[in-house]
């Protein structure tokens, strides 16, 4: 009966009429259990957003809150865009709370001024992470970030990773609204090392970058890699089945990406698809050793085929050639199969050609995927049955999809307080 009342009200609101009231009267007859409910409602006329205004701000300004407004002065009022600004503000990480009051213009009854309240919070956090899995075993992290760094909402963090795969130390610099609302560059410096069984990588990164975001749902980067790669620990073996490694060397070159995201929550979606497509290239061009160019495309795909039961399916393919030998292109950029996150039942790389000393070799080209089956079983308790498959080939534009490896069985996940 009460939802009834403030579901009419905002379905007025949708409509642009920002005052919209609601009355509601109800009559109930005890003797044959029946109420005779009425609701009245009171439109008014449809609005405009006004001026907004900011209250609650102490060190950070004011312009950096207006600036993730989603409506205009003059546009007809909408809740909806009230709560994407809403959202838009609260993800600088500034503020512990976001509130939007809406006045009254006597003069105009049609244009609705905004009051924003906000509470500001501390701008620096320091982060401290531990884990395990199977591939890296345990692993650490600690990261220092300032949400506010020199004003503007400029954002920089300091992090230091380890687990017995991968090792790294890194710097990144976000710049908001760097051409337009949706734009921000990004500049990363990381010194890492990575230690498979393959080879050892000891490798310094330049990236800059800039992100934008053309809708809610479609988003795109590109940059630039400026990387100097040293790998170590590489069996002669390998290094023959591969015919000749570049052991040192400077990769130099750009890279894009486009992602299409449609589902309707980014840890456990039940509807939507996520389409990414990623690409890189190095060449004499740029200055670098390395001369190789790479794509990647996937999909997936999430459904709620009935008894809360998820269809989720992925498709992954990778292609990549060198200009002239195969030592044009580095090891870390070859694709490898098998592992988490990759083809179930089978350990991290081992899938595709092996030397002779049983390292893994990588490919040119690659193929994977799955489906799989998703159901709660009880409270944050959740089960799956999943058939992963995937392949990697030595050869150029070569997919193996003759050559495919399996993987399926049943999967457990229990959802923590922290993740």
């Amino acid at each position: 009966y009460q939802l009834t009342q403030q579901n009419l009200r905002d379905l007025y609101m949708e409509k642009g009429y920002a005052h919209a009231k609601v009355q509601r009267r109800a009559v109930v007859r005890v003797g044959p259990n029946r109420a005779r409910v009425r609701y009245t409602v009171e439109p008014g006329v449809r609005a405009v957003f006004g001026s907004t205004s900011v209250v609650g701000t102490r060190h950070v300004k004011p312009e950096i809150v207006l600036r993730e407004l989603t409506y205009r002065e003059g546009e007809r009022f909408s809740p909806q865009k009230i709560e994407s600004s809403r959202k838009n503000i609260l993800a600088l990480n500034l503020f512990s709370s976001v509130r939007f009051n809406l006045k009254r213009d006597r003069a105009r009854p049609g244009v609705v001024p905004v009051e924003i309240q906000v509470h500001e919070k501390p701008p620096r956090r320091v982060s401290i992470g531990l884990g395990y899995n199977t591939e890296t075993l345990f692993n650490a992290g600690l990261q220092w970030q300032h949400y506010n760094f020199l004003g503007g909402g400029r954002q920089l963090s300091l992090a230091v990773t380890y687990s017995s795969v991968a090792s790294s130390l890194e710097a990144k610099l976000v710049q908001p609204h760097l051409f337009s609302r949706g734009s921000r560059g990004v500049l990363e410096a990381q010194e890492q090392q990575q230690v498979y069984q393959t080879y050892t990588l000891t490798n310094s990164r330049l990236r800059p970058r800039i992100e934008d975001q053309f809708s809610p749902s479609l988003s795109w980067f590109f940059g630039y890699r400026l990387e100097y790669l040293k790998f170590n620990s590489v069996s002669a073996s390998t290094i023959a089945a591969l015919g000749g490694i570049r052991r040192q060397g400077i990769l130099s070159g750009p890279y894009l990406g486009i992602i299409l995201n449609t589902t309707d929550n980014p840890f456990s979606p039940q509807h939507g698809v996520v389409l990414s497509f990623r690409a890189n290239q190095a060449g004499e061009i740029w200055g670098g050793d390395y001369r190789y160019f790479k794509l990647q495309a996937e999909a997936r795909d999430y459904h709620l085929i009935g008894w809360r039961t998820v269809l989720a399916t992925r498709l992954k393919i990778g292609l990549a050639d060198t200009f002239g030998r195969h030592r044009n292109i580095p090891l870390s950029e070859r694709f490898y199969s098998g592992g988490e996150g990759s083809v179930r039942g089978y350990g991290l790389r081992r899938i595709g050609p092996l030397s002779t000393s049983n390292d893994p070799l990588g490919g040119l080209s690659l193929v994977e995927g799955s489906v799989e089956l998703r159901r709660p079983i009880w409270g944050k308790l959740s089960g799956a049955v999943f058939f992963d498959f995937g392949q990697v080939s030595t050869h150029s534009f070569d997919l193996p999809v003759d050559a495919l490896r399996y993987g399926y069985g049943p999967s457990l996940a229990f959802a923590t307080p922290v993740g």
